[in-house]
């Protein structure tokens, strides 16, 4: 996902209105320094993409709640995990626009395309 990822870093570089954010899964794991060595390591451009941790419990709502990449119920526990390859698109006024696989180049293409598209919108 990260390298798929990096083909919208890349497509975007020079544009203000877009940003990537993706939260951790694993928070315990994943500290404020383990995801700025992720970030320095895979060459992540941290002023248009974002790699967030905070609570379990909350990004596991929020992906639950507001995104829906996860079909299950749970309640961010110890027990509880959540990993998707979705990848979710947002437009400026909070809305969902579209769902693609991470892992799938081919989605990511219509990623980029969709972007496009929806900024022409504006």
């Amino acid at each position: 996902m990260t390298s798929n990822l990096k083909l919208v870093q890349d497509a975007f570089k020079n544009d203000d209105n877009v940003v990537i954010i993706s939260f951790t899964v694993d928070p315990e794991t994943d500290t404020a320094g383990r995801l700025k060595w992720y970030a320095n390591h895979f060459s992540i451009n941290t002023s248009k993409w974002n790699l967030l941790t905070g609570d379990k419990k909350d990004i596991y709502k929020l992906a639950r709640e507001s995104f829906y990449v996860s079909a299950g119920d749970g309640d961010g526990g110890p027990d509880d995990f959540i990993h998707s390859d979705k990848l979710v698109l947002i437009d400026k006024q909070k809305q969902i626009r579209g769902y693609y696989t991470g892992t799938e180049k081919n989605d990511v293409e219509k990623l980029i395309h969709d972007i496009k598209k929806l900024e022409n919108e504006n």
